[in-house]
This record gives structure tokens, C-alpha cells and sequence, in this order.
């Protein structure tokens, strides 16, 4: 069924993870494997593509990425993905407001 969804879900964007999955793959399993499920766990993150399927179909994420630098790569492109989409990005670290002017003068 998700034949062609890589191609097509991230056309024109570059890969930034070595094992980057499709944002529309994850999108899909949400609504095949647990349509009524508000709340994703992905203890991988890598390069953000569940968080932003969730953001996509309204649901809450939870995720973990032990490497710093993807993590970075993760807010970065939600946040990217946010204003692209007119979405508000907001962010805390360690339940405090974390400044989204921190995080592009980085």
C-alpha cells in the first residue's frame, strides 16, 4: 500500500539521517495500524519524521533520541516544517520555554 511514498512524500527534501524514514510511512501506519491512538512512542527519532506525522494528524509524540545531533536535526526540521506550514513552533527544554531565536542564532 505505501509503494512510492518515499519517492513521493520527500520529494526535493535531502536526506539527513543515514536510515531517514518517509513522514507519509508513518502517517500511514497511524491510521492502518491504530487509527484511534492519540499518542505515538518512537524511541528513535533520528531524523524527526514521526514527530512531524504527528504534527500532521494531530496527535502527541513522544520521542527519544540518544544521539545530540539528531536531536538537533529533529527540532530543527519540525520547527522548519512548522513555519513552512503556518504552525506555531514551541519548544521546552526540561519543561521551561526554550527560545526559538536560541535555536537560529545556533
Amino acid at each position: 500500500k505505501w509503494s512510492g511514498m518515499i519517492k513521493e512524500s520527500e520529494r526535493n527534501e535531502r536526506r539527513i539521517h543515514p536510515t531517514q524514514k518517509p513522514i507519509a510511512l508513518a502517517e500511514w501506519a497511524f491510521f492502518e495500524i491504530e487509527p484511534r491512538s492519540r499518542m505515538i512512542l518512537d524511541g528513535f527519532l533520528g531524523s524527526g519524521s514521526t514527530l512531524i506525522a504527528c504534527e500532521k494528524t494531530s496527535r502527541i509524540c513522544y520521542g527519544m533520541e540518544i544521539e545530540p545531533h539528531y536531536v538537533d536535526v529533529t527540532v530543527r526540521r519540525w520547527v522548519d516544517w512548522c513555519r513552512q506550514n503556518d504552525r506555531t513552533p514551541t519548544l521546552k527544554l526540561n519543561g521551561k520555554q526554550f527560545s526559538l531565536t536560541r535555536l537560529d542564532a545556533a
